[in-house]
């Protein structure tokens, strides 16, 4: 069971990219691309920040450009940030985000619901959890694996080992979790506050985005739960001799 929810888990995952792979990597804009809808989603987003939370609203907001060479496969495998990203607000630097212009507006509109998570005091807290050093998050990555392998040794070898590693990686991966599910849902709030909701397709790559997060910590379940009960097959306990000198 363990080995069949890992390869589905990382099918998942790499759909979640695929549905979204043609948008990142798009050379040429569209009637509906980002650089189309960015006025009346940026004006949206205000609206809405506005609205739900009056006490912190949006005074400035940062755009990086993309670099069109960066447009390219290699790039969306290695360094995906460079195509759709958002910038989380610190006291010394303003929220903002990251996308190829040419791509489909509902992916800006799901940065932008980052950017609008990040203004309300829970969204901040979670964003500043989940944006850690990379030793750390090489630590929890690691930890992720690694929890769920300790409890498969030391546990029966049942199907519960594959459930309690799913609680200890959904908690290793809560804040990313969170933040990604705060993106797409206040994202596609903020193209209905545009006057302009997600169609189907945009629906579906938002869905499709938010599978690829979840879909880590259901493999890195099985992939512990494997793990230890090899380890602990590997410790079975042998039969002990009596000391008796056995006759053939």
């Amino acid at each position: 069971m363990s080995y069949s929810v890992a390869l589905s888990a990382g099918a998942a995952s790499l759909a979640g990219l695929g549905v979204n792979a043609r948008e990142l990597l798009r050379k040429e804009p569209t009637a509906n691309s980002a650089s189309a809808k960015q006025g009346e989603l940026l004006q949206a987003l205000d609206r809405y920040v506005t609205r739900q939370t009056p006490d912190n609203p949006i005074t400035k907001i940062a755009q990086k450009k993309v670099n069109p060479d960066d447009i390219n496969l290699k790039t969306l495998l290695t360094d995906s940030d460079k195509l759709a990203a958002y910038q989380r607000a610190t006291p010394t630097q303003s929220p903002g985000f990251t996308v190829n212009p040419n791509a489909d507006a509902g992916l800006l509109a799901h940065e932008l619901g980052h950017v609008a998570f990040g203004q309300s005091k829970f969204g901040g807290d979670i964003q500043r959890m989940r944006d850690t050093s990379p030793r750390l998050t090489s630590a929890l990555t690691a930890a992720s694996a690694l929890a769920p392998m300790a409890i498969a040794a030391g546990t029966s070898g049942e199907d519960d080992d594959l459930a309690y590693g799913l609680a200890v990686t959904g908690l290793l991966s809560a804040p990313e979790l969170i933040d990604e599910f705060e993106g797409t849902r206040r994202g596609l709030a903020i193209m209905k506050e545009s006057g302009t909701a997600a169609n189907f397709g945009q629906r579906a790559r938002m869905a499709g985005g938010l599978l690829s997060y979840a879909a880590r910590p259901i493999a890195y379940a099985a992939a512990g739960a494997v793990g230890g009960n090899l380890i602990r097959s590997q410790f079975a306990e042998e039969p002990r001799s009596t000391g008796e000198i056995q006759p053939y």
